[in-house]
């Protein structure tokens, strides 16, 4: 693959000025590149193009391969709380899927189906090694690419939808798995009821306490702005305002660190999958990445064009990732659920 094209489809994917290219330029000199793979006039109609996709489609989907794996990626990258608390393994297909543990840990894997998931929970013996069980999922792509080709999307917003949905289904993983977690957490780790400051301050000194590390305040923006309510208004400082303004939630309560996480939905929907009204107090050590992550083997594209499945005679792509989830807990860390 030409390694210059590659690098100008990700450069632009990531909203960069690619050389002397200016964004529009880029589009047009990949629409032009892709129109040179499939054998089409860059101005080719819909229907053109799907026939060339059935004769080229292997071409087609390792060009963009690359860039879509390299923005997937990267992508989770600039997620403090992945970098915080999640543990990435990318592993070749056949490879040993293998994590180790040194002490007495629970694990708990969450195995993802859709939208659904079922709970294994084991105790860990110390010097134990395990694995996480891992299930193809994947996103459709083809429509998206038929309105990049005829100039209804530019390429960055093609590649983009792309990105946002593995984004958005991944952190579901991701934080569910978490919070299903809270249930091999001894009972003096999780509070419910409203909200107080006397409350907030037990919980995280047990959780800095047992774990001998600075604790941070983990929520979406709608549960941290809870806390924000409990200051008193004459201690609230114009720092404080303006910090609360201009991100949407304040860093610090009583000296304990604030980390928002972003709501994600359930695909295809508007229904959260991370509760508003849950905080999770977690510790912040080098060896607590509690969170483990497998990519298994190299993403690939599968495409389904036989007239018994799409009787319309439409081409579906669909790039595909094998990957779990699974956590494991060597240190507690605590959960406040308000019940209003």
């Amino acid at each position: 693959m030409d390694m210059k094209f590659t690098k100008l489809m990700i450069d632009t994917a990531k909203g960069i000025n690619a050389e002397n290219y200016s964004m529009t330029d880029s589009n047009t000199a990949i629409r032009k590149r892709f129109a040179e793979i499939l054998g089409v006039d860059e101005h080719a109609s819909r229907k053109e193009i799907r026939r060339a996709l059935r004769k080229h489609k292997d071409e087609f989907f390792e060009v963009i391969e690359d860039t879509i794996e390299d923005l997937r990626v990267s992508g989770w990258g600039n997620n403090p709380f992945f970098m915080e608390y999640v543990e990435q393994k990318n592993i070749a297909l056949g490879d040993i899927n293998e994590f180790y543990v040194e002490d007495d840990s629970m694990l708990t894997v969450s195995k993802f189906s859709g939208n659904h998931h079922d709970l294994i929970r084991q105790k860990l013996g110390a010097g134990q090694t395990f694995s996480i069980p891992t299930s193809w999922y994947g996103v459709k792509i083809y429509t998206e690419f038929e309105q990049m080709m005829t100039g209804k999307i530019d390429w960055a917003s093609f590649v983009q939808k792309i990105y946002v949905a593995w984004d958005n289904f991944v952190n579901g993983m991701l934080y569910t798995a978490l919070m299903d977690a809270e249930k091999s957490l001894p009972s003096e780790f999780k509070k419910t009821g409203s909200l107080t400051m006397e409350n907030v301050e037990e919980l995280a000194t047990l959780v800095g306490d047992q774990s001998g590390a600075e604790v941070v305040i983990i929520g979406t923006r709608t549960a941290l702005n809870k806390l924000y309510k409990l200051f008193d208004p004459n201690w609230i400082s114009n720092d404080m305002k303006n910090e609360r303004n201009s991100t949407g939630v304040v860093g610090y309560i009583n000296g304990i660190r604030t980390m928002m996480i972003p709501q994600v939905y359930e695909a295809g929907t508007r229904k959260p999958l991370v509760d508003n009204k849950t905080l999770l107090f977690m510790p912040v050590r080098p060896d607590f990445k509690p969170i483990k992550f497998v990519n298994e083997g190299d993403p690939y594209f599968y495409e389904v064009s036989d007239r018994e499945t799409n009787v319309d005679m439409t081409v579906e792509a669909e790039y595909q990732v094998k990957m779990g989830v699974g956590v494991v807990l060597n240190l507690h860390y605590g959960v406040y659920k308000e019940i209003a």
